[in-house]
């Protein structure tokens, strides 16, 4: 127990800054207070990341098709397939890519219904999709989101990210060599040497280098457990604050517009004849004439809520899978669209934080950089941990 106390309560070192020796101190308590939650919201992100990737794996036979033909089946008569056996379809999703299968699902919220997935050219189902796959990468985000405990576990979590966060600052603090000359050792890994050198340099120099990505993804996932700091973030890129008080006027005033905007299409409806109802087929053909560029279509269909058809196109052809959106009335007329590079910066940043958190957006080299830094995230609780036993 005395040698516990003396480790965690070392005495300032000759020739230590203060801030070093604070650094020190805190980085130790800090780490090992959240090291068994930062091991689990790091692992568990790096597998939730190939979620989609797996899916497509054990669900081959069903995701791509090797039939090919000039033309293809109207999204229309798939739907009505689908709705025919499976009940009403909420949403639908449309590759440009000719091997992949058209997916229909009726799944909502709770992840309640099936998702089937049908071949656009023969229109024959060729599957439906694994259940119990999906339903572990559900547990895999449930435990990075919540640790399995609800919003406690949102709470828990979100304190020790940021916690995190103070880590790799003063992780950095830490590492900032004395003196040039000791630089170079500081920049790379030893491997030929003892074994807790070894763990010493995995944790400080692969630390190092990882360190702004790791701290991008900390922030990026604040972002989605504090309202303060999505706050923070969306004033910061020149938005309005997302919490209503009577000094918020302009973000009243977007609520009112947006509302007005809501009424005046729907009297509109009122007054088109009842009898009329979009066609999926030519609302496809529409999006892809607004956003002729290559890319996936993701497509909720109206309920008895939401009275609108809403488009999400991912555009490929940029360097970021960037979102485009446009929505049309239940009958097929052309509502809002909202064009990803025309948007204000917070607008584009609150598009794609999830793809900017878990580095889908950079597409497969974003998915596998991230996965290995989530990986390597979980490592270093680890290392601490050996370091500090080999201590006492």
């Amino acid at each position: 127990m005395g040698r516990i106390k003396q480790s965690l309560l070392r005495k300032k070192r000759k020739k230590e800054s203060w801030l070093k020796y604070l650094m020190a101190i805190l980085h130790l308590w800090f780490g090992l207070a959240s090291a068994l939650i930062v091991f689990l919201v790091a692992l568990s992100g790096s597998i939730y990341a190939y979620k989609q990737p797996v899916t497509d794996l054990l669900n081959q036979q069903a995701v791509f098709t090797s039939v090919h033909s000039a033309t293809s089946i109207s999204t229309d008569d798939l739907v009505k397939k689908f709705e025919a056996k499976y009940g009403e379809a909420t949403g639908v999703i449309v590759y440009d890519k000719e091997e992949r299968n058209t997916i229909i699902s009726s799944r909502t919220k709770g992840n309640i219904g099936i998702t089937a997935y049908y071949c656009p050219y023969s229109g024959e189902e060729k599957g439906i999709l694994n259940q119990g796959c999906d339903a572990f990468f559900e547990t895999m985000l449930n435990l990075h989101r919540f640790l399995l405990l609800g919003d406690v576990g949102k709470l828990i979590n979100g304190i020790a990210i940021l916690i995190f966060v103070f880590l790799i600052v003063s992780g950095l603090v830490l590492w900032v060599p004395k003196t040039i000359a000791k630089l170079k050792d500081a920049l790379r890994v030893e491997w030929r040497t003892t074994f807790y050198r070894l763990i010493y340099d995995l944790h400080n120099t692969l630390g190092f280098y990882a360190s702004l990505l790791l701290l991008f993804m900390a922030l990026t996932g604040l972002y989605t457990s504090f309202h303060w700091m999505k706050n923070v973030i969306i004033v910061g890129l020149g938005g309005h604050s997302i919490v209503i008080s009577d000094d918020n006027l302009a973000l009243q005033a977007d609520l009112s517009k947006a509302f007005k905007a809501t009424l005046d299409q729907l009297e509109e409806e009122a007054e088109m004849t009842c009898d009329g109802q979009y066609n999926l087929q030519s609302v496809i053909e529409e999006t892809n004439s607004y956003f002729p560029n290559s890319g996936q279509l993701t497509i909720f269909l109206p309920s008895e809520q939401v009275k609108t058809v809403k488009i999400t196109k991912l555009n490929f052809d940029s360097f970021l899978e960037t979102p485009d959106v446009i929505e049309f009335s239940s009958l097929g007329g052309v509502g809002e669209i909202f064009r990803f590079v025309e948007l204000p910066i917070h607008q584009q940043f609150k598009a794609i934080a999830k793809p900017l958190h878990t580095g889908e957006v950079f597409g497969w080299p974003g998915l596998i950089l991230f996965s290995i830094v989530s990986l390597f995230a979980c490592s270093l609780p680890v290392t601490g941990l050996i370091l500090w036993l080999n201590k006492l």
